[in-house]
């Protein structure tokens, strides 16, 4: 009994030091990054961006393929913003292991992960966005009626900024300050 306990501990500390991983996390609304790019400030997403936030990058992206919130339409700098929304981070930790019967222990370095988006939510909120800019009727690419409509009045009213406000506003850092 006693020469198994060593090889037991050993094992379970093997099977629990290995990389962590955890899917993207979703959200219950599969339209939660398109709502972020409608309702947030593009000030507001770009701070976020700049932390690393997956759903603020992607709903960045979103105001910048299409021109929203009377930013102009970027489609390098969307492409650029999705691709590191949907990358996963790696975080490394250390963990200490001791060593058994007066040996030495050692050190090991995990590879933490952080998920992107969800892939589901991100092409629920493309396709709600292109129907919207297409300006067509239908409801299966943003739901129901109401939740079209919803989404019809807020597309409007950020699209719409794009008249009132000049159209090469810039956020963030200004460059060459």
């Amino acid at each position: 009994m006693w020469k198994t306990k060593p090889f037991l501990c050993l094992s379970l500390a093997v099977v629990f030091s290995g990389c962590a991983t955890t899917g993207p996390v979703a959200s219950s609304d599969p339209l939660a990054l398109l709502r972020q790019a409608l309702d947030a400030s593009p000030e507001t997403l770009q701070q976020a961006a700049t932390r690393h936030d997956h759903q603020a990058e992607y709903a960045l992206a979103i105001v910048y393929a299409y021109g929203l919130h009377g930013i102009q339409k970027d489609a390098a700098k969307a492409a650029d913003l999705r691709a590191r929304a949907q990358a996963a981070v790696y975080t490394p930790i250390t963990q200490y292991v001791p060593g058994l019967h007066g040996k030495p222990g050692r050190t090991a370095i995990i590879n933490m992960s952080t998920p992107g988006v969800d892939p589901m939510a991100a092409r629920s909120s493309d396709a709600c966005a292109q129907s919207l800019d297409d300006g067509r009727s239908d409801t299966t690419a943003c739901g129901d009626e109401g939740r079209r409509a919803e989404f019809a009045a807020k597309w409007r009213e950020a699209a719409g900024h794009a008249h009132e406000v000049s159209s090469t506003k810039p956020i963030g850092p200004r460059s060459g300050a």
